[in-house]
């Protein structure tokens, strides 16, 4: 099926952040949507999801940011963002604080 000429496509990627706590994870998200930098953030207590949009020629692109805390115990909810379905637009960011040696 053809789209009408103003019709707009939609790209969507998913972004899974991973790293230990207080690595930086939220700090960076917020960095890459551009939130304000004057609220501290809050430590992420399980899956936590955002999005950021951008439209160039026509196409939207859509960035799903998902952001797993609470270390090793809570990696059964990666599936919720990884699926079969998904599998091949999943991007994994993993974050680590330079500063803890461990």
């Amino acid at each position: 099926p053809t789209q009408p000429p103003n019709a707009q496509e939609q790209q969507d990627t998913n972004i899974l952040f991973v790293g230990n706590r207080g690595s930086g994870k939220t700090t960076l998200i917020n960095k890459f949507i551009r939130k304000d930098e004057n609220t501290p953030p809050k430590p992420t207590t399980a899956l936590e999801y955002t999005h950021a949009k951008r439209e160039e020629a026509k196409v939207v692109k859509v960035a799903h940011l998902w952001e797993l805390g609470g270390g090793q115990q809570l990696n059964s909810l990666m599936d919720v963002v990884i699926t079969p379905e998904n599998i091949h637009t999943v991007l994994c960011v993993i974050v680590a604080d330079m500063l803890d040696p461990h």
